[in-house]
């Protein structure tokens, strides 16, 4: 059987700039074009609900929503379609990891591999707009609270947000300011160093920078206004339409292999370091053992035996912190 023939992709599109390079991505996997939708759709809770619906009418056993803003690694369909195969029947979703640009680090974003029986269910747990930053992780989140939850794959699927318009950047890294602000300290340097020989970077900061002046609660909407009249405001020129040979498979391979070798490439949720992450073929599976036993080896590798139960004890004390941060902010 070929695992191909069991998937729906669907492409969630709010005109980005890749939306074609995506398709490419995933036609050149092999993909037949009557497996591919596209959904263009806004705000995103409703492009979740439609994708969703999409995917149930297909009728294939699983459905693969992939962001726009994404450019997939060729083969990374067929390896997470492997890695969706050997899951018990109440994990409902596989998550791989990308490539992100503007955070230069590798984490969970833009493709999500559901098993389609459990859609419905899904989609019950869909927050109403504006209720939530995340509705996708809070639909997630209610889905484990079913007793549904979903698998992490250490597999780099492609990248995220390379290629982007100047406007989608800004409109991203506005979001971004309140959505991921605890992460500022650590995005913010990265940004600045690339900054002069990117014009990526510069927008992104600038993004940043209005989104932290934003009094008004922030939307993921493409047509939020308080963002649209600030992007409008700097007056900054638009990009070319992006060109087939920006990204082709040989392309993203070796963007892929190119991050592996800088010094600041972070990675999110997985005990690997950038380039053991880059390197995965796909067929690692997590358990919470072996997820264990490869993060204290990264430490122990990294500061020593002692330096890391150090590094270990701090980086606990730290993320309670951060959670407490954050659950006095919802709490307002």
């Amino acid at each position: 059987m070929n695992v191909l023939d069991a998937v729906t992709m669907i492409i969630r599109t709010v005109g980005e700039r890749t939306e074609e390079a995506c398709r490419a991505s995933i036609r050149a996997q092999g993909v037949d074009d009557s497996q591919i939708v596209t959904v263009r759709e806004a705000p995103f809770s409703k492009a979740m609900r439609v994708s969703f619906e999409a995917g149930i009418a297909a009728g294939r056993e699983w459905t693969f929503c992939i962001d726009a803003d994404v450019v997939m690694r060729p083969g990374s369909i067929q390896a997470m379609m492997r890695q969706a195969m050997q899951q018990p029947p109440e994990v409902f979703e596989l998550q791989g990891v990308v490539l992100d640009k503007l955070f230069v680090t590798l984490r969970e974003a833009g493709n999500h591999l559901f098993r389609t029986s459990l859609l419905p269910q899904v989609i019950e747990l869909i927050p109403e707009e504006g209720q939530s930053l995340r509705p996708e992780t809070t639909a997630m989140e209610g889905m484990k609270a079913r007793g549904y939850p979903w698998a992490q794959v250490p597999y780099v699927v492609g990248l995220h947000d390379f290629g982007q318009s100047n406007r989608d950047i800004f409109r991203k890294c506005y979001t971004h300011a309140q959505k991921h602000a605890h992460l500022l300290g650590d995005i913010l340097p990265k940004m600045r160093r690339r900054a002069a020989t990117d014009h990526d970077f510069a927008v992104a900061i600038a993004g940043l920078a209005e989104g932290l002046k934003a009094t008004a609660a922030v939307r993921i909407d493409i047509d939020h206004r308080p963002f649209s009249e600030r992007f409008e405001a700097q007056g900054i020129e638009e990009k070319a339409p992006c060109t087939m040979d920006e990204f082709t498979p040989g392309r993203v391979e070796q963007i892929l292999q190119e991050y592996a070798e800088t010094d600041d490439l972070t990675v999110r949720y997985l005990p690997f370091s950038g380039p053991e992450a880059i390197a995965l073929d796909g067929t690692t599976r997590l358990t919470p053992s072996s997820r264990r036993r490869a993060l204290w080896r990264r430490r122990q590798q990294k500061h020593g035996t002692g330096g890391a139960m150090l590094y270990t004890l701090g980086h606990g004390i730290e993320q309670l912190g951060l959670r407490l941060q954050q659950r006095a902010g919802d709490s307002k």
